[in-house]
């Protein structure tokens, strides 16, 4: 470990903070100090669960729309199971150690989990929602009725999902959901509508089309 760490925000990229060691060395990795200094570094990296309006963030054009994180969604499940298996509560740089990833693996994962409402964080630890228990312990089916019901709160999703509800024939061009997230996402605008497509396709909502480059409803 350094003598000055900075501490970077996972997406945009910006300073979150910056810390001082002061740790003698040689610097033991077991060490009780030097543990508490680990903590830290992942409670400021991973931050904190906000309350629900400031979490999901707005619609686009109604304020600040709250960027999806690029989690393999898969992976989601298994994640709140093991967090079930160790009582529902986990620090996270031990529960990183645990499921054997990277912090820049599992920190998009826990994220989505935040927006689901599957789980919280608090000073670096992770705790299981009740609703993420039930996630964890309810069947296939069970868990795409769930999901598919909790991607649909984000403002992002239900205004894709309305706009395609509200459409003649259910497809709507993808310049035009480009259009409409440009001024919230800039030169992320694509990269963030392709994890809504993303996101869309896993809950089993809508799709698209590679030919006509349109997003459709799922039937």
């Amino acid at each position: 470990m350094a003598d000055r760490l900075i501490i970077m925000d996972k997406d945009p990229g910006r300073v979150v903070a910056e810390m001082t060691i002061t740790l003698r060395h040689p610097r033991q990795r077991k060490d009780t100090a030097f543990q508490a200094i680990v903590d830290k570094v992942y409670a400021a990296v991973a931050g904190r669960t906000l309350p629900e309006a400031e979490e999901l963030g707005q619609a686009p054009g109604k304020g600040r729309t709250r960027r999806l994180p690029a989690a393999r969604l898969n992976a989601l499940a298994g994640l709140l199971e093991k967090l079930a298996d160790e009582g529902g509560q986990a620090d996270i740089y031990r529960f990183a150690n645990a499921v054997n990833m990277e912090l820049d693996d599992l920190l998009p994962i826990v994220e989505s989990g935040e927006l689901l409402g599957f789980v919280n964080v608090q000073e670096g630890d992770l705790h299981l929602t009740p609703l993420g228990r039930a996630y964890a312990d309810a069947s296939v089916l069970g868990r795409k009725e769930m999901f598919a019901g909790r991607v649909l709160r984000l403002p992002v999703i239900s205004w894709i999902y309305e706009t395609l509800q509200q459409d003649d024939n259910q497809r709507v061009a993808k310049e035009y959901f480009l259009d409409k997230l440009r001024p919230d996402f800039h030169d992320r605008t694509e990269k963030q509508l392709d994890r809504a497509i993303n996101w869309g396709r896993f809950a089993e909502l809508f799709a698209f089309d590679d030919d006509t480059d349109e997003l459709y409803l799922e039937k």
